[in-house]
């Protein structure tokens, strides 16, 4: 089993996000969702692994680094095209030219917060 495998196969949601992506995000801005820190470590990876530039932005984000991340993804011209988090970008999270959410979280966890979740890339 390679090393793309395992990750598949620990974080079994996983699925086939990035190709979606492609697919059909057409590049845009995005925030993806993810349901644990490690799962969010994985679909950033196959997301750079891709050619897609992604970041995670978490508890275990310093503060310096969450004010890079946000400063470069606040510009229209980003070099991030992907934004993942569990929760933090969830409340209080307002980038005008998110084009794109997607929620790899399991819809059993709060539905409030999905909905927030959603609605971010609804807002403008």
């Amino acid at each position: 089993m390679d090393r793309g495998s395992r990750g598949r196969a620990r974080h079994g949601h996983v699925g086939d996000v990035v190709s979606e992506w492609i697919r059909h995000g057409e590049g845009r801005k995005t925030i993806c969702f993810g349901s644990t820190i490690a799962h969010c470590e994985e679909l950033c990876r196959q997301f750079i692994e891709a050619g897609v530039m992604a970041a995670v932005y978490s508890q275990n984000t310093t503060q310096a680094e969450r004010d890079m991340l946000l400063a470069d993804y606040e510009k229209p011209d980003a070099l991030i095209r992907v934004l993942i988090s569990v929760e933090a970008l969830a409340k209080g999270f307002d980038v005008k030219d998110v084009g794109c959410v997607i929620d790899c979280r399991p819809l059993r966890k709060s539905l409030s917060t999905a909905i927030q979740m959603w609605g971010l890339s609804l807002i403008h």
